[in-house]
């Protein structure tokens, strides 16, 4: 995926929750968050960067909402061993990802679980 292709879905993807704030599969937009979900499984990585960049443009709170319930929940259901560290790092350094973390609903491993609620109290 080159850099246009990037910029191009995370727009995409605010798109989709900014117009009305549902996940509206007629929405034409649609597709970013189809990517998200063709890429999690293989690809976390550009995932995570995908995740740290729509947290970096400010969006409203559905967008975060959406982010932290759908590629966040998924990040850390299918490869949270690897990322738990830098999410708790990035938890400390940037409050709008902390932000986030509030919004991601209970996974099923629980010592990440656990460690996903301490980095939404202390960053």
């Amino acid at each position: 995926m080159n850099e246009e292709d990037f910029d191009n879905w995370i727009t995409a993807y605010i798109e989709v929750y900014d117009s009305n704030g549902d996940r509206d599969e007629n929405h034409p937009s649609y597709w970013a968050i189809e990517r998200f979900v063709d890429l999690e499984a293989e690809f976390p990585e550009i995932c995570w960067v995908a995740i740290l960049t729509i947290v970096a443009k400010n969006p409203s709170q559905r967008i975060l909402d959406n982010l932290a319930s759908g590629p966040m929940e998924e990040l850390l259901e299918l490869h949270g061993a690897e990322f738990i560290d830098r999410i708790e790092k990035e938890a400390r350094a940037n409050p709008s990802f902390q932000n986030l973390l509030q919004s991601v609903w209970e996974i099923t491993n629980k010592a990440l679980w656990e460690r996903i609620l301490r980095a939404r109290l202390d960053g």
